[in-house]
């Protein structure tokens, strides 16, 4: 999966069976924080695809969500 603040660059994030959660920091910008932006309930976006034996899958849409927590499943 990929996550991002608004316009900024992707983080990628790998998920499987043997490792379902990780924990990853999205910085904020200044410009954000002037803007009004809270540590408390950040939105960013997100988007995911699967990864089979055959290949990988495509990207789904992305989607906006505000917290600090994200749970996602399979595309």
């Amino acid at each position: 999966m990929q996550l991002r603040r608004r316009g900024g660059e992707p983080i990628t994030v790998f998920l499987s069976a043997e490792e379902p959660a990780k924990s990853v920091q999205v910085a904020f910008t200044v410009a954000e924080l002037l803007g009004g932006a809270t540590p408390g309930a950040p939105s960013y976006e997100f988007r995911r695809r699967n990864q089979t034996a055959d290949g990988t899958g495509a990207f789904s849409a992305w989607e906006a969500i505000a917290g600090t927590e994200l749970f996602v499943t399979p595309a």
